[in-house]
């Protein structure tokens, strides 16, 4: 009856530490902060680094943007490095004709686009996070133009204008609004971005599907050499690895947790039998 009782604690023991085994990595998954893996391909580049005479209007970085809110704590335009050479050869090319562009927005943590799709939910306009936003890789530029005196030039809508007027195809404009979208979207085709159909000032770098998601934050976005390094979000698949790697010690240990328990559970029989008395139990040393 006593052999049946340990194995049966045994067995109790053993179904325990398997449950403990299945709660541990929703417990894990629960409890662990988003992490940055870094990795090469996830790098950006502040194009004033590249290309200091770039005007900049980081809308997002004030509450001059359709949500009145200030969603980014730095203004700042961070590209991946193609994107943004890109976008300095075409600067480059602006300004032999007396002109300059202005950014309104480059790379968005895909935290703030989940945001703005809470406000507005038009996919036409702000991309569904599900999927994310080019912006989110780092290969979209929301630009205008700016004459060499940096006044904006006029265009059919202001930034953000979220009606048929922002369309590329809206032909019921000023003839200078719309000459000046055409310079503007040749100057960008010619450099290899393509245009987004609802949205004037939108580009989008065309090898943008290479570029992985991003959700981390401006202010956590260090300079290596002169050039930002973005790290990759968290990768869940590595709550599996430090699951693994958990099991594996506590695999280890258990046995030897077995044993230690039967060592004190495992009654005095020799005593028991001579005194006649029930079994007393052995207890280590607490500390």
């Amino acid at each position: 009856m006593h052999n049946l009782f340990i194995k049966n604690k045994k067995i109790r023991s053993w179904l325990n530490f398997l449950l403990a085994m299945l709660i541990l990595p929703v417990i894990i998954y629960q409890t662990q902060p988003m992490q940055a893996i870094a990795l090469p391909q996830a790098k950006l580049v502040d194009i004033r680094s590249i290309s200091p005479n770039v005007k900049l209007d980081i809308r997002y970085a004030t509450k001059n943007n359709f949500t009145k809110q200030q969603l980014y704590r730095q203004a700042r335009c961070l590209l991946k490095p193609k994107v943004a050479d890109d976008l300095s050869k075409v600067q480059a090319d602006l300004e032999t004709r007396g002109l300059s562009l202005k950014i309104y927005d480059c790379y968005r943590p895909l935290s703030v686009q989940k945001l703005m799709w809470k406000i507005v939910h038009d996919d036409r306009y702000v991309a569904n996070p599900v999927n994310g936003s080019r912006h989110n890789r780092g290969s979209a530029v929301d630009v205008t133009l700016v004459d060499r005196f940096g006044k904006e030039l006029e265009m059919p809508t202001g930034f953000d204008d979220f009606s048929d007027r922002a369309h590329r195809s809206y032909s019921n404009v000023s003839r200078a609004a719309k000459a000046n979208r055409q310079i503007l979207e040749a100057a960008m085709v010619k450099r290899g971005f393509i245009p987004l159909e609802f949205e004037w000032w939108h580009f989008d770098a065309k090898d943008w599907k290479e570029s992985p998601l991003m959700d981390v934050p401006f202010e956590a976005i260090q300079t290596v050499g002169g050039r930002p390094v973005v790290p990759l979000p968290f990768d869940r698949s590595q709550l599996f690895l430090k699951w693994v790697r958990h099991a594996s010690i506590t695999t280890r240990r258990f046995p030897r947790f077995l044993e230690t328990r039967q060592a004190v559970e495992e009654p005095d029989r020799s005593n028991s039998r001579s005194n006649n008395v029930e079994p007393t139990r052995k207890f280590c040393n607490p500390r």
